[in-house]
């Protein structure tokens, strides 16, 4: 959620949110090989964070994702707010 909420301020990119996605990943742990990736566009931002799980379980290799979008702030004038 937080590489969503960087990479939705009106003057931001792609770029932000994945430094802020980042910036919460453990080094170390139970995470291997984590990964997100931030698209940004005019209206809309989604950010996907995947990762792989340490398993106690042989041979299984549990992923984990998660998803988050949301609207680009933008500033509107009063007349063409709904």
């Amino acid at each position: 959620q937080d590489a969503a909420r960087a990479a939705q301020a009106e003057t931001a990119n792609a770029a932000d949110g994945q430094t802020a996605g980042l910036r919460w990943i453990p080094d170390g742990g139970l995470l291997e090989d984590p990964a997100i990736t931030v698209t940004r566009n005019a209206t809309q931002v989604d950010v996907v964070a995947t990762s792989g799980v340490i398993s106690l379980v042989p041979f299984w290799d549990p992923i984990v994702t998660a998803t988050v979008s949301g609207p680009v702030e933008a500033f509107r004038p009063e007349s063409e707010r709904p």
